[in-house]
């Protein structure tokens, strides 16, 4: 199985003493450059850089898709960008990126409608974008 991470993912979980749950649950992970820059030479002090940087469950590897990561760029972070593309070079199952807050705000700021929404649930009643609830009888 082959699974790309984000620097987010990795810099939480080492936050929480958690990142051993990523080599239980998927064995490997492979980075972009990026994020290994991001996560253990920039954030050398940081939560999990040393350990991210020893762990031979982690595999660095270089984006040869530079047009796709130039075109990402305009709108992502050089760690996001690629993360994305090397995902889909090598074809990963799976992508670990914490982008849905900055991809609803993104759309909210654009007004293309697109902003994922989130429905939560107060008393019984669903709110934010939900229908309404059942009509009165005495109505």
């Amino acid at each position: 199985m082959s699974v790309v991470s984000n620097a987010s993912p990795l810099i939480n979980l080492a936050r929480i003493g958690q990142l051993d749950l990523l080599v239980q649950l998927y064995g490997e992970l492979v980075v972009p450059e990026a994020v290994w820059r991001e996560v253990v030479l920039k954030g050398t002090e940081q939560p999990g850089a040393k350990e991210i940087e020893t762990a031979p469950w982690v595999q660095v590897r270089l984006v040869t898709n530079r047009e796709l990561v130039r075109a990402l760029r305009q709108e992502l972070d050089a760690g996001e960008t690629e993360a994305i593309a090397l995902a889909l070079e090598i074809r990963a199952e799976f992508l670990l990126m914490d982008a849905l807050g900055q991809l609803r705000l993104r759309a909210a700021a654009v007004g293309d409608g697109c902003a994922p929404r989130q429905r939560r649930y107060r008393g019984g009643r669903k709110q934010l974008g939900s229908p309404p609830g059942p009509r009165s009888e005495s109505a």
